[in-house]
């Protein structure tokens, strides 16, 4: 019995599936490490993935010339704030956007009117968290960057017929974001929501 367990070891662990065996291992620890520096390390990688979600969407959006606001900003600047703060929040919402429109060369004062709406949506969540938190973003949502933002862009001579079709959309699709993915989202990174 003790001959045949080191004969397979020898012919299929040792010697023609030296590769296969090592590289199996190392693939494993190698998952054990990224799996522990997520946990040791969870706000940095959360901000960073939420971060190049909404880089990349919006970036490709704006190439791409569609005018509907698809990005989950709100969306993951929320979980951000109750999982970390606001200062985490802010990272979230504010430099992706940023470095999308410089990127594809659409950096104008739209971007920078909705990332200060962006900004107070989110002290005004902050200010009001204990509250019914859907509620409390979409209102937010609405006031800040929809009415103000919209009032901005006025002022700012914008095209008005492409803001209000994008205000009516994007509030849509924040809220269709926030109904479906805000809870099961902050249930996964452990985030109190």
């Amino acid at each position: 019995m003790h001959k045949k367990i080191r004969t397979v070891i020898n012919n299929y662990i040792l010697k023609k599936d030296r590769f296969s065996f090592f590289f199996i291992i190392n693939a494993v620890l190698g998952l054990l490490v990224i799996i522990l520096l997520f946990f040791k390390f969870k706000t940095f990688w959360l901000v960073m993935i939420f971060s190049f979600i909404i880089f990349y969407v919006r970036w490709k959006r704006q190439t791409m010339g569609i005018h509907l606001t698809l990005e989950p900003i709100i969306l993951f600047s929320v979980i951000m704030l109750k999982l970390a703060g606001l200062k985490y929040a802010l990272i979230v919402a504010t430099i992706p956007s940023l470095l999308s429109d410089l990127v594809s060369g659409r950096l104008r004062s739209g971007t920078f009117i909705s990332v200060l709406c962006k900004i107070l949506v989110l002290v005004s969540i902050n200010l009001f968290s204990g509250n019914n938190l859907i509620l409390v973003t979409m209102v937010s949502y609405i006031v800040f960057n929809e009415l103000v933002g919209t009032a901005l862009a006025f002022l700012a001579s914008a095209n008005m017929e492409e803001v209000i079709v994008q205000v009516l959309t994007s509030t849509m699709i924040r809220l269709v974001y926030l109904n479906l993915f805000l809870h099961p989202l902050c249930l996964l990174v452990g985030a109190g929501c």
